[in-house]
């Protein structure tokens, strides 16, 4: 690598193994963990993939790993392609990683380590089973599935139930239809399933997918500017 060479990292957990000989730039929306980052020494800003706040042109290579996923439509991933897309020179590169649906792979014979290890999200002590739900009301009149932790995902668009202490959320304990309690969050993913990826970015056409993969439970793919 050349010594003017720079990157960007969005989402900024993504720069943990990323070399101490080469300028990061980190983006990340949530203030708190953007300070975290900031605390570790890495120059970081807080921002929206939708807005990336650099000029055209401005980077050799990024790295945009576990953000797609959290975006709701087409439209809004497409967008955020083509926002990676601007940032980055012509010739440089970019790794792109999003959550797949498939937990065992293509070949279905070995399960995700996100499966294999039976993680349970956990709630208040005070939150009764009933409380809940199989289907949450994210946004008045629109229903989504609630994900139980470490199993496979039923469908491509789910909540996933975060962070909480004292109760774990089994299979039984989703099947009420009473509505999340406050003390609970579900946070939304949109599951990749084979292909999707790649076709999000051929929509891109500033980009051209180098290498295309499945690794442990998520697509990624290697993707150069060409235009």
């Amino acid at each position: 690598m050349k010594a003017s060479t720079s990157s960007t990292s969005v989402q900024c957990k993504s720069i943990v193994a990323t070399s101490n000989f080469i300028p990061i730039a980190a983006m990340e929306r949530s203030p708190k963990l953007a300070e975290i980052v900031y605390n570790r020494g890495f120059d970081v800003v807080i921002g929206d993939i939708l807005r990336i706040p650099y000029c055209s042109e401005r980077f050799d290579f990024f790295l945009c790993i576990a953000v797609i996923h959290h975006l709701s439509t087409m439209a809004r991933r497409i967008e955020a392609v083509n926002e990676l897309a601007r940032i980055l020179r012509v010739g440089g590169r970019g790794l792109i990683q999003v959550w797949a649906k498939e937990q065992h792979g293509i070949s279905k014979s070995e399960p995700s380590y996100y499966v294999n290890r039976k993680t349970k999200t956990v709630c208040n002590v005070n939150d009764s089973p009933e409380s809940l739900s199989k289907i949450v009301e994210a946004v008045p009149g629109t229903y989504l599935p609630l994900h139980v932790n470490g199993t496979e995902f039923q469908n491509t668009d789910m909540l996933v139930p975060w962070k909480k202490k004292n109760y774990t959320v089994t299979d039984q304990l989703k099947e009420s239809n009473q509505p999340l309690p406050n003390s609970m969050y579900g946070r939304y993913y949109h599951l990749f399933v084979m292909g999707e990826l790649d076709d999000l970015i051929s929509k891109v056409p500033a980009l051209k997918i180098d290498k295309s993969f499945y690794e442990q439970g998520n697509w990624v793919v290697h993707v150069t500017k060409v235009v």
